[in-house]
């Protein structure tokens, strides 16, 4: 699997991600620990100076949110 992240010009401060639950890889982002997917973005994005927003939605929902563009990603895809 690859990591694509499309900037434009200048990098974002924040993305937004999103993921249903998929234990151990995306856990419920109230979890202490998120699951080992979420761990390794967050870290990717902390070394650019990006900070991740993740939160758990139903896949169907997730899809259709990062399509119309409300969303910055899918994770566990």
């Amino acid at each position: 699997r690859q990591m694509c992240i499309e900037t434009g010009d200048a990098l974002p401060n924040r993305v937004s991600f999103v993921g249903d639950i998929w234990c151990p890889y995306n856990c419920a982002e109230q979890e202490a620990d998120k699951g080992a997917l979420v761990e390794l973005l967050t870290e990717l994005l902390k070394r650019r100076g990006i900070a991740l927003d993740y939160r758990v939605l139903p896949w169907s929902r997730a899809l259709q949110e990062v399509s119309e563009g409300r969303i910055d990603g899918i994770i566990g895809a």
